[in-house]
């Protein structure tokens, strides 16, 4: 029982380091900012949902796969909160990530996030 007690808390202690190495990357609409990201590194984008009035966002399209990885996504909260998409860039190149807002199966909006990986 202390071994896997043990190894438990090992294993969060590792969820907990590894997803604090994610780069937060911000939305910024005005500007059409370029967000750049090294090769090897992982980011994430966080965005608002609300799951009680039944609002949550979705992956709509990652424009060059071989660029950057979708590792999947995380919520954190109850019913409103946070959730993290998280990514990992791969090799050298430019791409678009876009996702929709939607509202129970409507799409009420969207967000495109340009990212450049460098060496």
């Amino acid at each position: 029982v202390k071994k896997k007690s043990i190894l438990i808390l090992c294993s969060i202690i590792f969820l907990l380091l590894d997803g604090c190495s994610y780069k937060k990357i911000e939305f910024d609409t005005k500007s059409g900012k370029t967000n750049t990201v090294k090769a090897g590194g992982k980011f994430r984008i966080s965005l608002s949902e609300n799951h009680q009035q039944n609002y949550y966002w979705s992956l709509r399209h990652n424009s060059n796969k071989k660029t950057v990885d979708y590792l999947g996504s995380v919520f954190h909260g109850d019913k409103s909160g946070e959730v993290d998409f998280n990514f990992e860039a791969l090799q050298t190149g430019e791409t678009e990530i876009s996702l929709n807002y939607y509202h129970y199966n409507d799409s009420t909006s969207s967000v495109t996030y340009k990212i450049k990986v460098i060496k």
